[in-house]
C-alpha cells in the first residue's frame, strides 16, 4: 500500500497483503525503511528495532487523546487509526493512517506538551511503538537516526501541505483524488469522518459518490 508519507518507497514485504507472522514482517518493514532513508550500519538498524515493541489494540480505544502528552511513536503493522481534533464540539478529522504508516503528534511528542489531538484505533490493529525516552537517547547518540528523522518530519509536512490545497479544490476534485491516492479508506474508515477530513458534508460526499460511479458507469 505505501506510507502516506513515503509513497516512493517500495519495500519488499506489503504489510495490508501478510496474513502470517505479522510483528516478524513488520520488524523486516522498518529495517529496509531505515536502509532507504540512508542508514547503512546493519548492526544499529537492529538495535534501533528492538526498541520498538509490540502491542495489540483494539478498535475505537486510544493512541493518544487530547490533553495527553504523546509519550511514544507508533508503527501500523495491521490496522487503521484516525487522527483528530474537536473544534467548537464537532469533530474535525485530520488524517486517516494505515499500514506502513508512522503515527504521533509529532509537536507533542517533540516538546513532551499536552496534545491537542485524539488518535483513535478505527480497527483492531498491531502495532510496533518506541517511547519518548529510548527514542530521545537513541537519537542522542546515533546522528544517522537524527538526520533521518528531520527528513521524515519533512515529508510529514509535506502530506500535511498536500492536504491543505487539498480542501481548496473544487467537491469532486477532492473526492476524486482521495479515491484515487488513497482507496481503501472508503473501506475502512465511516463516512461522516472522510466527509470531515474533506471538509465537506456527509450529504455532499454522498452526491459525489454518486455522480462518480454515473460517470465511470458512462464511460464504460
Amino acid at each position: 500500500m505505501g506510507s502516506f508519507f513515503v509513497t516512493e518507497f517500495e519495500p519488499s514485504v506489503k504489510l495490508n497483503e501478510i496474513k502470517e507472522k505479522p510483528i516478524e514482517h513488520g520488524r523486516r518493514y522498518l529495517s529496509e525503511f531505515f536502509a532507504y532513508f540512508g542508514i547503512a550500519d546493519e548492526e544499529k538498524i537492529r538495535a534501533a528495532i528492538t526498541l520498538f515493541e509490540p502491542r495489540i489494540y483494539k478498535r475505537e480505544t486510544f493512541f493518544i487523546t487530547a490533553g495527553e502528552v504523546a509519550g511514544k511513536i507508533g508503527f501500523i503493522v495491521h490496522g487503521a487509526v484516525e487522527a483528530y481534533y474537536i473544534n467548537n464540539a464537532s469533530k474535525q478529522t485530520l488524517m486517516f493512517l494505515m499500514e506502513e504508516d508512522f503515527f504521533t503528534d509529532l509537536k507533542s511528542f517533540i516538546h513532551q506538551r499536552p496534545s491537542g489531538l485524539s488518535l483513535q484505533f478505527a480497527e483492531d490493529s498491531i502495532v510496533l511503538e518506541i517511547g519518548y525516552e529510548n527514542f530521545k537517547n537513541f537519537m542522542l547518540v546515533h546522528q544517522d537516526f537524527a538526520e533521518m528523522f528531520i527528513k521524515i518530519m519533512s515529508n510529514v509536512v509535506s502530506a500535511m501541505n498536500e492536504h491543505n490545497l487539498l480542501l481548496k479544490m473544487p467537491t469532486r476534485k477532492r473526492y476524486e483524488l482521495l479515491l484515487r491516492k488513497k482507496p481503501q479508506v472508503f473501506n475502512r474508515f465511516l463516512l461522516r469522518d472522510i466527509a470531515s477530513f474533506l471538509g465537506i458534508k456527509q450529504e455532499t460526499l454522498s452526491r459525489a459518490r454518486s455522480n462518480y460511479k454515473k460517470k465511470v458507469k458512462a464511460e464504460r
